[in-house]
């Protein structure tokens, strides 16, 4: 299908509009094309670079190459992020929360900082803007979620083919920033083994978790007194490991009751189905700070069936509690309880050790892939395994039911973070030292001048909530921030 070639532009070749006083946005996935909307409503011009094109390819695929050092992220990382218009929002699952607002706790700003910003970030991502909460005890709350349908290519793409402020070029990859003393000059982009450079007054890094740092730890190798060599460009890299935790039998309606709340339905929560019900419980700011933990959310998901390993949950149970537990399967036998599973998505704390290097391979451009060095901490599976004991004794106490918790939580054995490790998290930290961060409290580049970069890659913590939202809200901020230096 041909688009009128007037604001979507094939290739830097056939871009002509080369004005030095625009904004550049490298990337156009949900951070780039969200900036450049609300850049859009202050009337500023803005020119995104895409490195892919308007659909799925996968020789351009092939770019996101990287390798996995150490404990297991995902089964082929080069598929948790997307190479075309629109970004990795092309495949995910639309699950929308904002952060708690003990989440800031290593942030330069606050919740509050970014409450302007709720509405908008809704409008965009088309939902309603509630991410209600309802205490259960000191230790848990009921935690609600929206869940979008955008894709941003596809919801956006005739509104920047229409825009008078908004250019994009496919086939853009930057390969290099370029500048010196302080102040970023221009781009470098290769088309077609060829060389085309693009200034413009500021520049926004928006290309994702793993390639933000990658993009910036190349040009730093490939310009002199430009990037100050000593700033930590990679280090602090995480994401939120996603696991089944447990199995069990829940007393329908005794949870119902329990659990009752008026918050939306998060329905068909990892794939488990509209014949499923789910209640989403997250730790008390109280309960993590005594229990010295991260924050998480387990998703107790009851079924009308029998769970696939009855045999073992059952085997397991009456181990550990056997009277109690053949009370439990008498009322089974009579369908008062449904089968149960506990899954989870949950924080991960900063490492400075986890981080994103370059590799000795080169991509078909001539810049080096990424190496992930990936391990998680001790507190990481003390989180998951504090939750759900804490569950359990609930579910005994309550006599809503019982859990039978998962043998990785309590052994050193690596577990697989299955979904959650496509949330690809820090390695550009916002803070207040070059030393331990990478961007200041408005998202520019320690020591420079007009290199911002935008993502969840300058989250210094990162909750147990999906990132986009906040993504899309620091995107907003950040229109704001540029409009007043324009």
């Amino acid at each position: 299908m041909q688009y009128r070639i007037e604001m979507f532009f094939n290739n830097i070749y056939k871009y002509s509009k080369k004005s030095p006083k625009r904004i550049i946005i490298i990337g156009s996935g949900p951070a780039g094309i969200s900036l450049a909307l609300e850049l859009e409503k202050r009337k500023i011009h803005s020119i995104i670079l895409e490195a892919g094109n308007l659909e799925y390819n996968e020789e351009s695929q092939k770019f996101y190459h990287a390798k996995v050092i150490g404990d297991h992220l995902v089964d082929d990382i080069k598929y948790s992020r997307l190479r075309m218009f629109g970004g990795t929002s092309g495949h995910w699952g639309g699950t929308c929360r904002t952060l708690d607002s003990y989440d800031f706790n290593s942030w330069l700003i606050e919740k509050k900082d970014l409450q302007p910003y709720l509405k908008i970030a809704s409008e965009i991502l088309n939902i309603k803007p509630l991410f209600r909460e309802k205490k259960i005890n000191d230790d848990f709350k009921i935690v609600e979620f929206q869940t979008s349908n955008v894709k941003f290519g596809e919801k956006y793409k005739n509104h920047i083919d229409k825009s008078n402020y908004i250019d994009i070029i496919f086939n853009s990859p930057v390969t290099n920033i370029i500048g010196k003393e302080g102040l970023t000059e221009k781009l470098e982009v290769k088309f077609e083994n060829q060389k085309y450079y693009i200034s413009g007054s500021k520049y926004v890094l928006a290309t994702g978790g793993i390639e933000n740092s990658r993009i910036l730890l190349w040009s730093r190798e490939m310009n002199k007194n430009f990037i100050d060599k000593n700033l930590p460009i990679g280090n602090n890299w995480y994401t939120h490991p996603y696991h089944i935790l447990g199995k069990g039998f829940t007393n329908y309606k005794t949870a119902t009751e329990y659990f009752k709340h008026n918050l939306i339905e998060f329905e068909n929560a990892f794939g488990w189905g509209k014949d499923t019900k789910t209640f989403n419980v997250s730790p008390t700011r109280k309960f993590i700070k005594d229990k010295q933990i991260l924050n998480s959310c387990i998703f107790i998901t009851t079924f009308d069936r029998k769970n696939n390993n009855l045999k073992n949950i059952v085997k397991n149970l009456l181990c550990i509690a056997p009277q109690i537990s053949h009370n439990l399967l008498k009322k089974f036998e009579k369908k008062i309880f449904c089968g149960t599973t506990f899954s989870s998505s949950w924080e991960q704390n900063p490492n400075f050790q986890n981080k994103i290097r370059l590799s000795n391979e080169l991509d078909g451009l001539g810049v080096p892939f990424a190496n992930i060095y990936y391990k998680k901490d001790d507190i990481v599976r003390k989180t998951a395994r504090v939750m759900m004991e804490e569950l359990g004794k609930l579910y005994v106490n309550k006599n809503i039911g019982r859990v039978s918790i998962d043998e990785f939580l309590y052994n050193n054995m690596d577990y697989k973070t299955d979904g959650g490790g496509q949330h690809h998290l820090g390695g550009t930290i916002m803070g207040s030292s070059n030393a331990n961060s990478v961007v200041d409290v408005d998202l520019k580049l320690h020591s420079n001048k007009n290199l911002f970069v935008l993502g969840s890659s300058v989250y210094p913590s990162g909750g147990h909530a999906n990132p986009t939202f906040t993504i899309v809200q620091l995107a907003c901020r950040l229109a704001d921030k540029i409009s007043t230096e324009i």
